[in-house]
Formats: structure tokens, C-alpha cells, sequence
């Protein structure tokens, strides 16, 4: 055989096997695209069942799991198949259906990323605080699913549980960043208006602050437990504490007021 030949041969055999392999390429590429793909494992009907059942129900599961450019994609495919392979030799776990960052907020979903300044249970939310934070959580930095991920789960929309919060929130941590004193309860909670604790007594938020009082002095806890003001506060002026024995079980600040107003 002639080295020409030879040579033919081997060309068509490399061209063969470079277009069978972009065949498969396409066909897996395609394949892992398609939402059947995600629910052949048994472990996945119940985020499928949510998924049906919420607001992202008519969108693929690609356009939020699968992160954006070719290389990030093909990473999260080459996991997808080695879950798929783990799955049908016995040896799958529970999917970690991670929702990389951005792309919730990518052109036609939610651009921006949400605002700030949204009033949310008694507290003023910033999401550009959250974003920009350099912190580490559970081994992340904060994203779109750390708050809104379980609502969207039981299909609630982009409802957020107080607890959500608590994941870095937990006390004794606080995670206010360079704030200190105040300015760490006002960032989120504003001024808080003028307030009526009983009749003919009334306390404004603002004048405390003016005389010098911090918000530490009545709420030292960031998230307190039981009674927002706690026991020791009053002590700060009702010093004799061997009479702390004497008060009422139960704190009422109707009948506390009625006694000093």
C-alpha cells in the first residue's frame, strides 16, 4: 500500500472519528438540556414537583442551573452525568441543585437584582449591602437562593422567611460589617417612630438618641428572646436590685406604667 493511501486512510478514519464525536458532543449537549434529563432520578421528584407547582414553572431548568459561557456550562453538565452515573450504580445522594450567581438576575428575569430600601418586617432591606459583602456563608458568598431559595421551593414566589435571615444573623455575630453602635440597628431598621407603651406614656425613639441613649441600652440583644426589653435595662435606673424579687411574674406594660405614670 502506498503511503498516499495510507495516509487517505487515515485521514478519513481521524475525520470519522472527530465528526462522531461532535455527534455525541451535539447529541449529550442537547440531551442535558432538556428538563427529562433532570427528572429521570427518582431523588429529584420532589424539586420537580415544586418546580411544577411554582413561579418558575414554565421555565427550563437550564436557564437557572446551568451557569452562563461554554465552559461553566460544560462543567455543570460533565456533574450532571456524574450524578447520572452515580445514580444508576447505587451510589447517588441528594442533588445539590445550586443556582449559580447571576442568573437570576440576567436580562428578562430580574434584572438589577432587586432594590433597596424595601420595607420587610419591621426592618428597611438592602440588597446591595448583601451583594457587595465579602463574607463567607456555609462555605458561600451570599446569593439570590440563600434567602429566596426555600420559598421558591414550597412555591411562594420570592417570599422570605425571618429564619432565611438567621443562617448569618445568628447572635453574638451580627455580620453588620464596619458599622458600629447605632448605625448597625439603623441600617435596617430606620428611626423607629413614637410609640405608645401605655396611657400618658409615650417614647420617642429620636429624643432617647438625642440624650445619649443607645439602642443597646434597652434592646441589648440583636435578636432578643421573650420581652423586647429586657429586665436589666430597668435596672439602669431602679438600681435596687435586691427588689427585683418583688415585681410581677408576668411583665404587663399597662399595670408597669399605671405604677410610675
Amino acid at each position: 500500500m502506498r503511503a498516499s493511501a495510507l495516509l487517505g486512510i487515515l485521514a478519513f478514519l481521524a475525520g470519522a472519528g472527530l465528526a462522531g464525536g461532535a455527534y455525541t458532543l451535539g447529541r449529550t449537549w442537547r440531551e442535558t438540556s432538556k428538563d427529562r434529563f433532570c427528572s429521570r432520578c427518582h431523588e429529584m421528584r420532589p424539586y420537580i414537583a415544586a418546580w411544577k407547582a411554582g413561579p418558575h414553572a414554565g421555565i427550563s431548568c437550564k436557564e437557572c442551573h446551568i451557569g452562563p459561557g461554554c465552559l461553566k456550562a460544560l462543567g455543570d453538565k460533565a456533574r450532571g452525568l456524574v450524578f447520572l452515573a452515580s445514580h444508576k450504580a447505587g451510589y447517588s445522594g441528594r442533588p445539590q441543585g445550586v443556582v449559580p450567581e447571576g442568573a437570576c438576575t440576567r436580562t428578562g428575569c430580574h434584572p438589577g437584582g432587586g432594590g433597596d430600601g424595601i420595607p420587610w418586617k419591621g426592618i428597611l432591606f438592602h440588597h446591595s449591602q448583601h451583594r457587595k459583602t465579602g463574607r463567607s456563608v456555609l462555605g458561600e458568598r451570599p446569593r439570590c437562593t440563600l434567602c429566596h431559595g426555600e420559598a421558591l421551593a414550597r412555591g411562594h414566589g420570592t417570599a422570605v422567611r425571618r429564619e432565611a435571615c438567621l443562617v448569618c444573623h445568628l447572635a453574638g455575630e451580627g455580620l453588620q460589617g464596619d458599622r458600629d453602635g447605632d448605625q448597625a440597628c439603623l441600617v435596617c431598621h430606620g428611626m423607629p417612630p413614637t410609640v405608645e407603651l401605655a396611657p400618658k406614656a409615650r417614647l420617642d425613639h429620636a429624643e432617647a438618641r438625642a440624650r445619649g441613649y443607645s439602642c443597646r441600652d434597652c434592646h441589648p440583644s440583636l435578636f432578643p428572646q421573650g420581652p423586647p426589653v429586657r429586665r436589666e435595662a430597668c435596672l439602669a435606673c431602679h438600681s435596687q436590685a435586691e427588689r427585683e424579687a418583688q415585681w410581677p411574674p408576668a411583665w404587663d406594660a399597662r399595670k408597669l406604667h399605671r405604677i410610675h405614670v
